[in-house]
């Protein structure tokens, strides 16, 4: 809205304090407004303060039973914790995600929530068992199964349904060169490495710009016993990253 847009270019000039005067009698009135301030705080703010401040302030607007608003509120801790290298900041996202789950209505966003956060304490079966939960709410969920299946990767005795589960992604939606990289990962654990490289090499044409996937093609390249084909690919990848003269 206008007035959002308004509240972002005052907090860009430094005038956090304006924005919050305009936007805080709002936040009783919908979600839309809740929602709208949750995503200043997590995006705009300048530093971790401020942020901190702004969820703090709208969190007693948000109802129990407001999912997608609780969602969005731990989403916001938790990028802020990476954005602004505060650790700290997990804890009320872990919190909110924990309190959701036990609800009857709780989201497959929810559970993929919490599968992100297992994942990151090194929780592989809480993490399998919440993707497991998200898709079955939400079988459309794509990033779920596609997470679900780089999870299922790293066990020999899973490969098989990480390598199914990376193939109906891939289905579903065929031009994601993050989908493909995982999908292209799997394959060349399970020693297909000519559908591998292709995969691979179709996410490099997709999005050309991105230096990871020519040197997540090197890793399968490697992978595969192609240590030739690997050292001229990261010769490659050097002499594009050098200044030129």
């Amino acid at each position: 809205s206008v007035i959002v847009g308004y509240a972002r270019s005052l907090i860009a000039s430094g005038q956090t304090t304006r924005a919050q005067e305009l936007l805080a009698p709002l936040l009783g009135r919908s979600s839309d407004w809740r929602l709208a301030w949750i995503r200043l705080a997590m995006l705009a703010m300048p530093d971790p303060a401020t942020a901190k401040a702004w969820l703090e302030r709208v969190s007693p607007y948000v109802a129990d039973d407001a999912v997608d608003e609780q969602v969005t509120l731990a989403q916001s801790w938790w990028l802020l914790a990476d954005r602004f290298q505060r650790p700290d900041f997990r804890q009320p996202a872990r919190q909110i995600v924990e309190r959701i789950i036990q609800q009857p209505n709780a989201s497959a966003q929810a559970w993929h929530m919490r599968a992100l956060m297992a994942e990151h304490q090194q929780d592989a079966a809480t993490a399998q068992a919440s993707y497991r939960k998200a898709l079955e709410l939400n079988p459309d969920l794509h990033v779920a199964r596609n997470n679900l299946a780089m999870l299922l990767a790293q066990d020999d005795q899973s490969l098989d349904e990480a390598l199914q589960l990376a193939q109906q992604v891939v289905a579903a939606v065929p031009n994601s060169p993050p989908f493909l990289d995982t999908l292209a990962y799997i394959q060349a654990r399970a020693h297909q490495c000519d559908a591998a490289i292709q995969n691979m090499q179709q996410a490099i044409q997709l999005d050309p710009q991105n230096p990871v996937w020519r040197e997540n093609l090197a890793k399968i390249l490697a992978m595969c016993g192609q240590q030739e084909r690997e050292s001229e690919l990261l010769q490659t990848i050097h002499a594009a990253t050098q200044p030129s003269e």
